[in-house]
């Protein structure tokens, strides 16, 4: 059956872990990591004041992927789509619903892994998507970040229907994994579980060297691999009382 899986997640949250794994039980079109956050922050793109027309707005999509000569076939391709939002409020709308039948999802990871793996990217790039200082620009991650974990901890409900992945137990528990297909109407398959994206240049830590051994990879003990530079800056983040309780009760098991 042709869906549109909408998926929202942070950067450095396992996103591509979980779409690779996913792509594995299925056949997309993935439209990635849709209104770049730095290009929003840096000026070079806005986001839509309202929500598109899905048409428009599909179609849009498939001129930024190449494949705009395509578009008018679209409804002949037995694919589904994936729509993945990267450091975006969950407030706000892309598109008006969709003519199929859409699944929405939040990747969440708990917040040491998340904001160690931030900080070490933004060490190896200008980009105010990886602030590697608490200014404006971290403060507006930590709020997505609580916005998100709020949705997750059913606080809120601007997404109904979400299905949640904690990357943490998604990457660590296979029956997790399977109950999971289960639920999405998938027979299960790990067959996408090892791949490590070149999206992003990888993990912030091994890059793409353990492509296909990607559970070899510590990514749920990133921390003790901050230098004594990103461990000041990690711990200035972590000196939040509401962060810190959010992740607990995120995380409790």
């Amino acid at each position: 059956m042709k869906r549109l899986f909408i998926v929202h997640g942070m950067k450095r949250s396992g996103n591509h872990a979980v779409l690779n794994w996913l792509k594995a039980h299925d056949r997309f079109i993935h439209f990635n990591n849709v209104y770049r956050i730095a290009m929003v922050l840096d000026g070079e793109i806005e986001l839509p004041e309202k929500p598109y027309p899905y048409r428009q707005w599909l179609k849009a999509r498939y001129k930024e992927k190449g494949m705009g000569a395509l578009f008018p076939f679209e409804r002949l391709s037995p694919r589904s789509y994936i729509a993945s939002f990267e450091d975006h409020r969950l407030d706000w709308r892309a598109f008006d619903s969709a003519p199929l039948p859409v699944v929405n999802i939040i990747i969440v990871r708990d917040i040491e892994n998340l904001m160690a793996s931030r900080i070490k990217k933004g060490m190896s790039r200008d980009s105010r998507a990886y602030p590697t200082e608490h200014n404006d620009d971290m403060q507006r991650v930590i709020d997505t970040w609580k916005m998100h974990a709020r949705e997750c901890l059913g606080e809120t409900s601007y997404i109904p229907g979400r299905i949640v992945i904690p990357f943490n137990r998604w990457f660590s528990d296979q029956e997790f994994r399977r109950e999971l297909a289960e639920q999405l109407g998938y027979t299960f398959t790990d067959e996408g579980l090892s791949r490590v994206s070149t999206k992003g240049d990888g993990s912030s830590f091994d890059q793409t060297q353990f492509d296909n051994q990607g559970q070899k990879m510590d990514v749920l003990d990133r921390v003790q691999r901050l230098s004594e530079q990103e461990r000041a800056v990690f711990d200035s983040v972590m000196d939040d009382p509401e962060l810190q309780d959010l992740n607990r009760r995120l995380f409790a098991d």
